[in-house]
């Protein structure tokens, strides 16, 4: 098993990956938006992958190959085709807020709908993956944060580009969306990367 309590992060498979509070610090002052996020790699099985959002009662499960599902019904992601029109979702970490970091930030600002931050990945993958956003964008993310929410946004249709930190500390950089607008979107982030 892994979680934000109990590493290694590469424990073979099969492998449980959880995290049991998503969101803490919405939790901690009564901000109603956090998860449980639970993902089961196996080893010749299927992956099975739930987000369950407890204030809203939204269970998001997916298996491999078998689709994504909102409270059972099929969910899918969004079918918007611009970058204009797409409302992006997305996270701080504190090194984000350095200048040189920023202009991934920005640009995604300049070029979308808009920007929104809530504070829990795990539910914020999942609501990519039912179309409420159209991206999802954070850099420094372990993988208790994402496991369940990238496969719910996969069984879902999406697309997902990880880039792993080149550092010891084992983080990832994640930009998942539906598929019309995925390419344009990691174009986007890595032309304004070069900063950095």
């Amino acid at each position: 098993m892994i979680s934000e309590e109990s590493y290694p992060e590469f424990a073979t498979k099969p492998r449980w990956i959880v995290d049991p509070l998503d969101g803490r610090v919405n939790y901690l002052n009564g901000i109603p938006h956090y998860s449980v996020s639970i993902a089961f790699e196996g080893a010749g099985t299927a992956d099975v992958s739930v987000v369950y959002h407890i204030p809203s009662d939204k269970l998001f499960t997916a298996i491999e190959g078998q689709g994504a599902y909102l409270n059972g019904r099929p969910i899918s992601v969004s079918e918007t085709t611009t970058l204009s029109d797409a409302l992006v979702v997305t996270g701080f970490d504190p090194t984000t807020i350095k200048s040189q970091n920023f202009n991934q930030f920005r640009s995604l600002l300049d070029q979308t709908q808009g920007v929104r931050r809530f504070g829990s990945a795990a539910a914020e993958l999942a609501m990519v993956a039912n179309g409420k956003f159209d991206i999802f964008f954070e850099r420094v993310l372990s993988v208790w944060d994402t496991a369940a929410g990238i496969q719910i946004i996969e069984e879902a249709g999406g697309k997902v580009t990880r880039i792993e930190q080149l550092d010891s500390s084992n983080r990832e950089m994640v930009l998942a969306s539906n598929p019309q607008i995925h390419q344009e979107a990691v174009s986007l982030i890595s032309s304004s990367n070069q900063g950095d």
